[in-house]
């Protein structure tokens, strides 16, 4: 009788565990995206972005991190490519034994070229997610919005852009790999 309750308690704890982060994890994750567009006229838009993060835990609900990327554009023979490099800092909230609420705030700073021009960027961005554990391992990310400011020299031409947006309607999901110590 002691053997099937000892393996019921050891059930029960280890759901409990399920998903929990801990201190010394890493956080693998990124994005990706390809488009192509074409137009009424015989014009045509590509794109390609990839910027892989990394991030290690200091504590059950702090993590900071490091994100790489690349993009590419060509619109109409127009081309484009932009390296990225940047810090953040994701801050959780335990919302149940799957669910996490957080706040990302970060930096990114670019160099790059467009048709031959120099391209310079700075980005600072403040997002609110979400992240729902698949299994101990794996997590589903989902952005909703954000405050974002970035600004960008492209041959001296100067350009600053600001957004706020908390729209439901209009987020980003991804995944999250969890490297466990």
């Amino acid at each position: 009788m002691k053997k099937p309750i000892l393996l019921i308690a050891l059930l029960f704890m280890s759901t409990l565990a399920f998903g929990q982060i801990q201190k010394g994890d890493v956080r693998l994750g990124g994005s990706l995206s390809l488009s192509k567009s074409d137009f009424n006229n015989g014009s045509d838009a590509k794109s390609f972005a990839i910027s892989p993060q990394a991030s290690l835990f200091l504590s059950e609900t702090t993590s900071l991190g490091l994100a790489l990327g690349y993009s590419s554009r060509e619109i109409n023979g127009q081309d484009s490519n932009l390296f990225t490099y940047g810090a953040f800092a994701r801050f959780y909230r335990n919302m149940g034994e799957k669910f996490y609420l957080y706040l990302q705030p970060g930096i990114t700073l670019g160099t790059g070229d467009s048709n031959g021009t120099d391209l310079s960027t700075f980005g600072f961005s403040v997002t609110p997610g979400i992240a729902y554990f698949l299994s101990d391992k794996i997590a589903l990310d989902m952005n909703v919005g954000g405050f974002f400011y970035n600004s960008q020299d492209l041959g001296g031409v100067d350009t600053n852009n600001y957004a706020f947006n908390l729209n439901l309607t209009s987020f980003t999901m991804g995944a999250s790999i969890f490297l466990r110590k």
